[in-house]
């Protein structure tokens, strides 16, 4: 997506009964540019079919409004740099 850090929309933070732990600003043009926005510590598993979690990770998530795009959550770099991608023809 080319977010620096992971989004999740206001109601994701509401269904999952989320309360900010601070704000912060960020400038995201797809969400109306640069704004004071509410900031959540969530942490993250990756599920494996092995049942053991491959990576388990503490994430700042970013509450902006994303709905008027029809998109609930954006992965950022923050997610994605504790990830290996392999790829094989």
């Amino acid at each position: 997506t080319g977010a620096e850090v992971t989004c999740i929309a206001p109601t994701v933070a509401a269904r999952l009964g989320l309360a900010p732990v601070a704000f912060g600003f960020m400038n995201a043009p797809a969400a109306g540019g640069f704004n004071l926005v509410p900031r959540h510590v969530l942490d993250v598993s990756v599920p494996h079919p092995s049942a053991a979690p491959l990576q388990a990770i503490l994430l700042d998530v970013y509450e902006v409004d994303l709905n008027a795009r029809g998109v609930e959550a954006v992965l950022g770099r923050d997610v994605l740099a504790a990830c290996v991608l392999v790829y094989d023809l």
